[in-house]
């Protein structure tokens, strides 16, 4: 083996970092393309707790619950877009959550009691669907429910109606059309 100038030296090793870069590029692009295609979660839901079996627990997992009104305490107009938006509860903690007839969403919920008024988490597979809200007015029919949005979430302040559906509301049935 002879002795290689210092120039060809600097030459070779340039190489090979520009190859190492190039394919570490490549292996990226192709990674992200892959996930984008075959992903349509953006984030991540947490594993799904049975709840206690409360009077409220119970109301929550009656039937579907609607967004009839939502004031947003942030953004008013695009609170009002929120109308038409159902979650489903279910009784092994995980929900199923739509937008008038089309499903949109699942993940886990939680609910806290034991506080001036109980708190309902919503951890959804949607990272920007995630909310906690204070029940503060449950009827006792349970038919509707007033919630607010908790401090640290995304919702903080926000105000909603929810109404009791058997199945998920359709714009017809609300003169959305």
């Amino acid at each position: 083996m002879g002795i290689v100038p210092a120039g060809q030296n600097i030459c070779r090793t340039m190489d090979k970092i520009f190859a190492i870069i190039l394919i570490l590029s490549l292996t990226a692009a192709c990674n992200q393309e892959r996930n984008s295609k075959n992903s349509t979660a953006r984030g991540s839901a947490g594993i799904p707790v049975m709840p206690a079996d409360s009077r409220v627990s119970k109301i929550v997992q009656t039937n579907l619950w609607m967004f009839e009104h939502y004031i947003s305490y942030t953004d008013f107009e695009n609170g009002k877009k929120n109308r038409g938006r159902w979650i489903w509860f279910k009784r092994d903690g995980t929900f199923e959550s739509g937008y008038w007839e089309q499903k949109t969403g699942s993940g886990s919920w939680y609910l806290e009691e034991g506080g001036k008024y109980p708190v309902l988490k919503i951890d959804s597979f949607n990272d920007a669907e995630d909310s906690a809200w204070e029940m503060q007015g449950i009827p006792t029919d349970a038919s509707e429910m007033s919630w607010v949005g908790v401090k640290d979430y995304p919702n903080y302040g926000d105000m909603v109606k929810m109404l009791n559906m058997l199945t998920p509301p359709t714009k017809k049935q609300f003169r959305e059309e």
